[in-house]
């Protein structure tokens, strides 16, 4: 509905609408890829989460490079979809691998699975945070590429670039460890005390 008014803000030029459109199909597969991913956070596989961020770091690195450098602007229009989708792939992979054969589970058993409140209200108080984080990723990505596209013009997003990608391998593994310590952690804990240690114990991490 509103792609020509974002695709003005984001890239500053009516023609880029095409790049607009095509990066857009990295939301969808990102959900996706979130939903697949909760079953390695509800099954406590916590080597699994390990090995899937370390492995889509290298490969949207390796697949980083060679795109913006032979392709400019185009290639990194590809890698922003792109990276979305070998995301999905690495985590689709190992999820299929380590809980739906291991344990048998089918996309029927899924479908059919009964609806809990409780655990319910337990998700809701874990997603909401990644609904917060998520929202100001968005927001803080898009302001910054308009900021650099209005001032100093579309062709100067390579300045922007790189600094953000060699940044994200630093917090792409800091991050994660957190996350990945604190889900299991906070649903296992009995009390207040317990609680209050995970949340220490992140916080010195």
């Amino acid at each position: 509905l509103f792609d020509d008014q974002l695709t003005l803000y984001i890239f500053g030029k009516i023609e880029y609408k095409l790049y607009f459109q095509i990066g857009m199909i990295a939301l969808p597969v990102s959900l996706f890829s979130a939903s697949f991913r909760s079953f390695l956070k509800a099954y406590k596989e916590i080597k699994s989460i390990a090995f899937i961020e370390i492995l889509v770091i290298i490969l949207n690195l390796l697949l980083f490079i060679p795109l913006v450098y032979y392709l400019d602007i185009t290639g990194g229009v590809i890698y922003a979809t792109g990276s979305f989708i070998v995301t999905f792939i690495v985590v689709f992979s190992v999820v299929r691998k380590n809980i739906f054969i291991k344990y048998k589970i089918s996309y029927s058993d899924i479908k059919n699975a009964k609806f809990s409140n409780i655990h319910f209200k337990e998700l809701l108080a874990f997603i909401s945070s990644g609904i917060l984080v998520g929202a100001f990723s968005v927001f803080e990505e898009v302001t910054v590429r308009s900021l650099v596209v209005n001032q100093l013009g579309i062709e100067e997003l390579g300045i922007y670039n790189p600094i953000t990608k060699w940044g994200s391998l630093f917090v792409g593994f800091i991050l994660p460890s957190m996350y990945t310590y604190l889900y299991p952690r906070l649903s296992e804990a009995k009390d207040d005390d317990e609680i209050v240690g995970v949340v220490n114990d992140v916080i010195r991490l």
